[in-house]
């Protein structure tokens, strides 16, 4: 996207560059700013507990890829709630991206 708004810029100028990007991202300009997770696992423990249910858990259900590159796909479960999964790289990115997951689908963030 980058070089596209900089072929637009040099061959169109200022103004024709930012029409492209507000048309791009008019939808991310005008949604409000989500508010911003630092710690997902803790917002996810805080949220659980604030709907009256035990701490969330984390289970590894796939591990694949090499010893050296391994994808982990972990399963975030609140008690009530539909568990959401996610991968990363570690256990903990992909723990923290199923809390992720499970906070937004459930309109936490």
């Amino acid at each position: 996207m980058e070089a596209i708004l900089a072929a637009v810029y040099r061959d169109g100028g200022l103004i024709a560059a930012q029409t492209v990007f507000e048309r791009a991202w008019a939808e991310e300009l005008a949604a409000p700013p989500s508010a911003a997770v630092t710690n997902p696992k803790s917002a996810l423990q805080e949220w659980a507990q604030g709907q009256g249910r035990p701490l969330p858990t984390y289970e590894v259900v796939q591990r694949t890829g090499s010893d050296h590159a391994p994808t982990f796909t972990v399963e975030a479960t609140v008690a009530g709630y539909e568990p959401a999964r996610a991968q990363g790289r570690s256990r903990q990115e992909a723990e923290k991206a199923a809390a992720i997951a499970l906070l937004k689908r459930e309109d936490v963030i």
